[in-house]
């Protein structure tokens, strides 16, 4: 038996989270065959067996983050000489029962006369009417009375935890609901806290006239080479603090990064040494 652990799935990614498995428990793979889909910070990926064997323990379930390096499935390999074993040997326990059960001579049962005993339940019809009133379950209630039969307090018990649980529902239904942040957006999350503690929050607000561009013009674009132009003539823009150091990093080239919504969350791609593109070169008067 070998145990596969979780590869780094790029860049030197922490964790993955475990979005569907497409094995289970003693199937039987090939090599190349897919496993699993993993979602990590910038993708979903599906990891191939890295051999043909059978499946004998998988490391968690849809949604749960598997930390790269550890444990994510074993798989036993094929044993040749395992093929002949003999099929009809028993393996495992025997399954022995406690209960004891008792026969009528000559294995005939009394006839039952009234609905004491129905459905194997102590209760009289009286009873049975009460806890249908009140949409008990019966079966859950266990008799106090002369060999196990129900009573009324019996069902009075029943209707009390009942009406407790109902107020421990509605109680909850009013409570703030927390939803488990899984995949980019606890990436995110987590990127975002950390930035905080490090990096000075700064802001700045201007109004530009954009009356002379020409028609059809891609803001997008004249944002990206005003950026461009600004960090060239100010390299401090492009600079960032470095706390270890206690000094002020100047990269050699610029990287700029886009915020972009999507259904998923905040993406933020980054461009490459901007100021070497053709297409952010071209300026306009």
């Amino acid at each position: 038996m070998t145990t596969f652990n979780l590869p780094d799935l790029g860049e030197g990614l922490p964790d993955a989270e475990i979005r569907d498995w497409y094995v289970q428990l003693n199937d039987v793979i090939k090599v190349d065959q897919p496993m699993v889909a993993m979602e990590t910070a910038k993708a979903l990926v599906d990891i191939p067996a890295p051999f043909s064997g059978k499946i004998t323990k998988l490391y968690g379930k849809a949604g749960d983050i598997i930390k790269t390096g550890q444990a994510l499935i074993d798989i036993e390999g094929e044993n040749p000489t395992k093929k002949n074993t003999d099929q009809a040997t028993v393996v495992g326990n025997l399954q022995l029962g406690g209960a004891i059960l008792k026969e009528s001579p000559l294995g005939i049962q009394p006839k039952q006369t009234s609905m004491l005993h129905q459905n194997g339940i102590k209760a009289t019809p009286a009873i049975r009417a009460l806890a249908k009133k009140f949409q008990i379950n019966i079966s859950d209630c266990k008799g106090t009375g002369p060999d196990g039969q129900i009573l009324v307090a019996d069902i009075e018990k029943m209707i009390q935890q009942k009406s407790s649980k109902e107020t421990v529902s509605l109680s909850n239904s009013l409570s703030p609901r927390y939803e488990s942040l899984r995949g980019v957006r606890r990436v995110m999350a987590s990127t975002m806290k950390q930035a905080q503690h490090s990096i000075v929050p700064v802001t700045l607000l201007d109004d530009a006239d954009i009356h002379a561009w020409p028609e059809k013009t891609d803001i997008t674009l004249r944002l990206i080479r005003a950026v461009m132009a600004a960090c060239q003539r100010e390299p401090r823009l492009n600079a960032w603090f470095d706390e270890s150091q206690l000094a002020l990093c100047q990269p050699s080239q610029i990287d700029l990064g886009i915020a972009m919504d999507a259904p998923e969350g905040l993406f933020v791609p980054v461009l490459k040494n901007v100021a070497q593109e053709s297409q952010f070169k071209k300026s306009y008067r």
